[in-house]
């Protein structure tokens, strides 16, 4: 195999096009399109760039000798790039999204509640210190409304109810 095939091999192993392997580094598709025919080779600051992106040793895109990239077991990989399935990728970029809103949500939840917490605890101190309170609210509900200490509450439960929904809606989610 040629340089030029071992790129267009390791592109569509990769699920990229010649687009997004051009932006990827600094140069135009036709470039890519260039390699991958034969008509130019990538220079030798390129090819590690190459082999940094494609998970292959420089070797094996610079010899002809050596058929499979390093680092795959015989036999995976010994297909033609037609073989190769466009969705792996975009599965990895879909569970990478998930798991990053997963702990966006987990996040939300903890600060929600270590503000009512904190809060909480905030009430509880004013409210030791109190010499008066209004009957009806007690003297913990006249600590937080005598204080102000009622907004971060509420903003702390705003927050708990932001998290919950966005992980209620990322574990009914079926992409």
């Amino acid at each position: 195999m040629t340089i030029g095939e071992k790129i267009l091999y390791c592109r569509k192993r990769t699920g990229m096009s010649q687009e997004a392997l051009a932006a990827e580094l600094g140069i135009s598709r036709q470039a890519v399109s260039n390699w991958e025919t034969g008509e130019a080779t990538p220079d030798t600051g390129r090819v590690v760039t190459l082999a940094r992106l494609f998970r292959v040793s420089t070797d094996y895109l610079l010899l002809d000798e050596l058929t499979e990239p390093n680092g795959l077991p015989s036999g995976e990989g010994s297909g033609s790039p037609e073989e190769v399935s466009p969705d792996e990728p975009a599965r990895a970029v879909r569970e990478r999204r998930r798991r990053f809103r997963i702990g966006f949500g987990i996040f939300f939840l903890a600060a929600g509640l270590l503000g009512v917490v904190c809060t909480l605890f905030g009430a509880g101190y004013a409210a030791d210190r109190l010499t008066y309170w209004q009957t009806e609210l007690g003297r913990f509900g006249t600590a937080l409304t005598e204080t102000w200490l009622w907004m971060p509450l509420f903003v702390s439960i705003f927050v708990i109810a932001i998290g919950a929904v966005i992980l209620f809606y990322e574990y009914r989610r079926e992409d």
